[in-house]
């Protein structure tokens, strides 16, 4: 649910991509994509492997594997990227490691949002993004169902805004202009 309202706070003609990183079981995350995909307003799919980037579609990261976003050799657009890497907080999908990647390529204009779960997955990740000068969101603790992942990332220092659920879509558009 928290998902569906971000995405549906978001207009149909976003030029940028989404990606999203759910911690949830590979099956599952596949009937999610199809669903969202019904359900708001853009194309929501599961990243595939090598396949770049293009604004205006949701991406879910696969659950059996961590996600990197790079930069294609000779194009230089980015593109995912599977890995074994591990990491210390979650796998399979790393939020840190979509993050720190996401920090790499996109730099500066990278924005990272960690919403409600628990644990401290994405707190490394948003880290990298804002040592970038990047837009790093946490939702707020009166809005999360468990404040676990949003709390750690506030708390070392490296959110610049914390944001209702409800108000992250817009709030996120207004960082594009």
């Amino acid at each position: 649910a928290v998902i569906e309202t971000l995405l549906n706070g978001l207009p149909a003609n976003l030029n940028i991509p989404v990606v999203i990183a759910q911690h949830m079981p590979e099956q599952f995350l596949i009937s999610f994509a199809k669903r969202l995909n019904r359900i708001i307003p853009l194309q929501v799919k599961i990243a595939e492997r090598s396949e770049v980037l293009c604004g205006g579609i949701v991406y879910i990261v696969p659950g059996h594997t961590n996600t990197h976003i790079i930069r294609e050799v000779t194009t230089q657009k980015p593109m995912f990227r599977f890995t074994p890497r591990k990491y210390k907080e979650f796998n399979a999908p790393s939020i840190d490691g979509l993050f720190m990647s996401l920090a790499e390529v996109y730099q500066s204009k990278a924005i990272g949002v960690v919403l409600t779960g628990m644990g401290k997955d994405g707190t490394q990740g948003l880290a990298a993004i804002h040592r970038q000068q990047g837009y790093t969101i946490a939702q707020d603790a009166s809005s999360s169902v468990v404040y676990g992942m949003p709390k750690s990332a506030v708390e070392s220092g490296v959110v610049k805004e914390v944001v209702r659920l409800r108000e992250i879509a817009g709030f996120l558009v207004s960082c594009l202009s």
